[in-house]
């Protein structure tokens, strides 16, 4: 999409977050990356894991000020970026016992977003934005996806109710859930 579209930041956005859900898929559980690379040592899989949280983050702000820059303010989004950079940073420079300890501060700020994000976009919904509407019920299928993955990933307790049983990530649901609106 970004290449037909290269003046349109949020199409290359967009794209580094599809991109960051389906490797994060990969990588979470430790089942398919070490499948697609036999002999994969253990740090770098947990490393591409949280650098895809990460840049599903950051991505994910970048596309939603890219669509409504009148309604998300510039320096939220940018500072958010920033705190995805500085954690992916050091997520690459320390060691897994390191940047695993950050993990609450980047889970505060996931679930911070996960509210203010559709928070903005129903904002911009309400100020008569178009396809705002739409989109909110996208970003939300996200978020909540999102949400439901840091909850069973943080406490392995949790089994996901319903038809899916057991611990199984929603994120791609979520991601074409927003697709589809």
């Amino acid at each position: 999409l970004w290449l037909i579209r290269r003046d349109d930041f949020s199409a290359l956005a967009f794209a580094l977050l599809s991109a960051a859900v389906g490797v994060r898929g990969l990588a979470t559980d430790e089942t398919y990356l070490v499948e697609l690379i036999p002999g994969i040592r253990w740090e770098t899989v947990v490393r591409v894991e949280f650098l895809s949280m990460l840049l599903m983050l950051g991505s994910a702000w970048a596309f939603v000020r890219g669509l409504f820059p009148d309604t998300v303010p510039k320096a939220l989004a940018n500072g958010l970026g920033a705190c995805s950079f500085v954690f992916a940073t050091l997520v690459i420079i320390l060691d897994v016992d390191g940047f695993s300890r950050l993990l609450p501060g980047m889970q505060a700020i996931l679930v911070a977003s996960a509210i203010l994000g559709p928070a903005l976009v129903l904002r911009a919904a309400v100020r008569g934005h178009e396809g705002a509407g739409l989109f909110l019920v996208g970003i939300l299928a996200i978020a909540l996806a999102g949400l439901h993955d840091m909850l069973i990933t943080t406490h392995r307790s949790l089994a996901t109710a319903g038809i899916f049983g057991g611990h199984h990530h929603l994120q791609p649901f979520g991601l074409l859930g927003f697709v589809l609106c």
